[in-house]
């Protein structure tokens, strides 16, 4: 059974009952060894909905991606994207919902 986690989010994207850095610390744990569905507040307020992972034994035998270097700040956090086949980068203040797929 996936489990959920619902995060309340004021008008603005952000939330308020979870603070950053315990979103990112959360999804940065699940994403390393979990696929993982959430959403996210993209930067021009639509939502995306994503299914990824940071788990390198996934990632390279798709296509032979390594995870990227860090060159932003500590709350964005970068993740390869199941279904666009891609890295994609989020700011975890921005974080929706999050739905753990894979164990």
């Amino acid at each position: 059974m996936a489990k959920k986690v619902y995060i309340e989010i004021n008008a603005f994207g952000t939330p308020l009952s979870v603070a950053t850095t315990e979103v990112y610390d959360y999804l940065f744990v699940r994403l390393r060894g979990h696929i993982v569905h959430f959403t996210y507040y993209r930067k021009d307020g639509s939502i995306r909905e994503a299914i990824g992972t940071r788990n390198l034994a996934i990632a390279e035998r798709r296509v032979g991606h390594k995870i990227p270097k860090p060159t932003g700040p500590r709350n964005v956090l970068a993740y390869y994207d199941i279904v666009a086949d891609a890295w994609r980068s989020f700011i975890a203040e921005n974080v929706c919902s999050i739905d753990q797929v894979e164990d």
